[in-house]
């Protein structure tokens, strides 16, 4: 469906997560070596996950990416932390942007929240996590698939906050000193757009993004299956796309990890006060999907269709055991 490196979780890797799950280790980084995904390092960390950060930290460097697991103390979960430097060589970065959807998959959606990007050593401190928690507390609920890598985004849109990426001033609804569930987008949709959004078809899908402070249509399709959506949706820039099929109509807001600053500030800002818009207009959105990189739509789009929680795969994959947790 997409374009994935084609390295996948090995036997050995499995196993060891399996281990690591079960310990009361707090942290296990992971590497690509030789066209496999190896265990990196294991950091046995404190009973302080405030603590741990620091040791975390202390296991990567700037220039290399790692696949980063922590177990949490807050919820159930642990968190997948996706740690690509931006000082890393260009292959690496695509390595390892092209491999993470896989690996998610094969040690098992249901096992990881929050899923997270992080470009900067710094940001993987306790305070980033704390920012991150009380950003995801202030959005509408979500589904756990949803959630997850939402909060891909949310790391980003946090960090561009405080490094001023743009001066326009919004609220956190998406447009500009409105009520929260007003229809309204602080740009003005143009009729193109409109006119996309009104004769939407089965099996068809629109785009559109935000260009000299105004909503334009990218492009409008149809398409005979869910997973063209790859090939549709621009992996260069941020866009909205609207898609309608059998299974009915998804929002699917994307955010290249290297897209410009402004534009991803800009499409994050205004994302709910465009989906408001489209919903007064006669959109009913069945699924709302956030995303990095395109080949992330695999999480959602699969040919047997099953629940994130059941994914079921053919060769070797984890399965979570009954073991003693970090207290």
């Amino acid at each position: 469906m997409s374009n994935q490196s084609g390295i996948e979780a090995g036997k050995e890797l499995i196993q060891s997560f399996s281990r690591f799950y079960q310990s009361g280790s707090r942290a296990l980084t992971l590497k690509i070596q030789n066209e496999q995904i190896v265990v990196d390092k294991l950091i046995e960390g404190t009973s302080s996950f405030n603590q741990d950060f620091a040791l975390i930290r202390e296991a990567l460097s700037d220039v290399e990416p790692r696949y980063v697991i922590i177990k949490n103390d807050e919820i159930d979960k642990h968190t997948f932390i996706s740690y690509v430097p931006d000082n890393a060589k260009v292959r690496d970065k695509m390595l390892y942007a092209s491999t993470k959807t896989t690996l998610i998959r094969e040690l098992g959606l249901e096992y990881f929240f929050p899923i997270a990007f992080v470009s900067d050593l710094d940001e993987v401190s306790y305070e980033g996590w704390q920012a991150i928690r009380a950003h995801e507390s202030e959005q509408q609920p979500l589904t756990q698939e949803e959630e997850s890598l939402k909060l891909v985004k949310d790391i980003e849109d946090l960090n561009l906050l405080k490094g001023g990426g743009t001066s326009r001033k919004f609220n956190l609804a998406g447009f500009s000193e409105v009520p929260s569930q007003s229809t309204e987008v602080a740009f003005e949709v143009e009729d193109e757009v409109k006119e996309a959004i009104l004769n939407l078809k089965n099996n068809q899908a629109i785009s559109a993004t935000i260009s000299n402070e105004r909503v334009v249509l990218l492009s409008s399709k149809s398409l005979s299956n869910p997973k063209e959506l790859t090939e549709f949706i621009s992996s260069a820039h941020p866009s909205y796309a609207i898609h309608q099929g059998d299974e009915g109509t998804s929002f699917i807001y994307a955010c290249p990890s290297g897209s410009k600053v402004k534009d991803r500030m800009l499409h994050a800002t205004n994302k709910k006060g465009f989906t408001n818009f489209l919903k007064a207009n006669g959109i009913n959105l069945d699924k709302i999907i956030e995303i990095n990189d395109v080949d992330e739509l695999d999480l959602y789009y699969t040919d047997s269709k099953p629940e994130a929680s059941t994914i079921v795969h053919e060769k070797t994959r984890f399965t979570k055991p009954r073991g003693p947790r970090r207290r």
